[in-house]
């Protein structure tokens, strides 16, 4: 049995971190491998992109300003 994921782009990944560049690292990473990836650089609207986008994975920074990864 493969864990291969057969059509990446239909799995979604929400990424939350207050360091721009490591959320562009991820995206990039991800993308290339073609998942299909949102970035937010803090956790203000979080809420409304997790109903619309509904990401099947969520990377969240644990230590952010306002709202950390705990909290959320």
């Amino acid at each position: 049995m493969s864990s291969e994921i057969k059509d990446p782009g239909l799995h979604k990944v929400l990424v939350v971190d207050d360091d721009v560049r490591i959320c562009k690292l991820l995206k990039n990473g991800l993308s290339q491998k073609g998942f299909n990836v949102i970035t937010l650089d803090n956790g203000d609207s979080f809420e409304e992109i997790l109903l619309e986008f509904m990401p099947e994975t969520i990377i969240l920074d644990v230590r952010m300003p306002d709202r950390d990864g705990i909290e959320l």
